[in-house]
């Protein structure tokens, strides 16, 4: 149970009615002042004691924690979510248990929230810092909206990272020499027996597939015949089951050559030898044993072959498909072309992330800048 007193204050504006709420150990919870009379004081604070004292979950005794506790059991963890998308909403969660550790939601000011954010910003870059803040806010927009009579002490913060995002050329192989020495590394090491996973780093490079179609690709997707391969759902491996594209524009046919076609023909021979057949729908970045590849074995593996060839900057695996976008705009591939190639809605995001020149093309533009410019000044040589 809680309890109420009302309070009369006189001051430079005449007479004003206030309340305070205290629970049942006489800790005070909240109060409010400025009323202009009495029952317009009882009317806001009668409503607020039943609503605190009808069991609800949230009170202005809780913590942040407790509030997103609230907000992720009904809002989060019944919703058709991906396992994974929930397990990054849970990590937020510890993240905030940590930050505001056991701070009651309604003592908070903005300037402490702030100055909470701020610390927490000086350790991560500016994606990192906003997804955090965003979630935050709704979850105290979510409180708000169930009564809770709190300020809403994210308003006007701002946003200060301390790590800068990764520049987009430390995401993607900068030369074409070096694109075509990591195939030419791959091709040499297409050996079923001992693993799949130059294939799969092979298709990646070679298509532009997102780490999670590459690993969906079922046997039947490719159409050996048409040289194309069909892509129109991806692989999770934190749910260990198929999910649905990231975009319809990500359901596409996906242009193979020559090279690709000959290098799957050879893997499909090597399975069927090994196991004795291969069904139209089963993976085809299955390990030898018929394990799925994990996240571990896929980042090492970039990392060895990158390190073996001294190639830099150490991509991740999503750097392929950056690096093959980056290919194509470098060898004059019409960028509409490419935006179906790799699944995009339309051409601004390509022109945004992707516009950047490969090295060999930046250096040609240079030097063909100095030709035409040197052309146009001979008669200085008579000075």
């Amino acid at each position: 149970m809680v309890s109420i007193n009302y309070t009369k204050y006189k001051g430079k504006q005449g007479l004003t009615y206030g309340f305070q709420i205290k629970d049942n150990q006489g800790v005070r919870l909240l109060s409010k002042s400025g009323f202009k009379t009495k029952k317009i004081a009882k009317a806001t604070g009668e409503k607020i004691r039943l609503e605190l004292d009808s069991g609800s979950k949230l009170n202005l005794s809780s913590t942040v924690h407790d509030i997103w506790q609230v907000w992720y059991d009904l809002e989060i963890k019944p919703s058709n979510l991906s396992e994974r998308t929930k397990y990054k909403y849970r990590s937020h969660g510890r993240v905030i248990a940590k930050l505001f550790d056991g701070q009651k939601v309604s003592k908070i000011k903005p300037s402490e929230y702030q100055k909470i954010m701020n610390d927490y910003g000086k350790d991560v870059g500016k994606d990192s810092l906003k997804r955090l803040d965003n979630e935050i806010k709704k979850v105290v927009a979510f409180a708000i909206r169930d009564k809770l009579y709190i300020d809403d002490f994210t308003a006007g913060y701002k946003r200060n990272a301390g790590k800068q995002p990764k520049k987009a050329e430390d995401k993607y192989i900068e030369s074409i020499e070096d694109y075509k020495k990591i195939l030419d590394y791959l091709a040499n090491h297409l050996d079923y027996k001992i693993s799949v996973i130059p294939y799969f780093y092979y298709l990646m490079f070679k298509t532009g597939l997102r780490l999670s179609e590459t690993l969906a690709v079922n046997w039947e997707d490719i159409n050996f015949d048409k040289m194309v391969l069909y892509t129109y759902r991806r692989y999770s491996l934190a749910d260990k089951k198929y999910v649905p594209p990231k975009t319809p524009e990500s359901i596409r046919y996906v242009q193979l050559d020559d090279e690709t076609i000959k290098a799957f023909r050879t893997l499909k021979k090597s399975r069927i030898a090994l196991n004795g057949d291969v069904e139209d729908k089963e993976m085809v970045f299955l390990e030898p044993d018929n394990q799925i590849l994990s996240h571990y074995k896929i980042n090492r593996a970039i990392q060895k072959y990158l390190s073996d060839l001294n190639i830099t900057p150490i991509i991740t695996p999503y750097g392929t498909r950056h690096t093959y976008i980056s290919v194509l705009l470098a060898q004059g591939v019409d960028i509409e072309v490419i935006v179906k190639q790799v699944g995009h809605k339309n051409s601004t995001q390509i022109r945004e992330t992707y516009g950047h020149i490969l090295r060999e093309t930046l250096d040609a533009g240079n030097d063909k800048i100095k030709k035409i410019m040197g052309s146009f000044g001979k008669n200085l040589a008579k000075i």
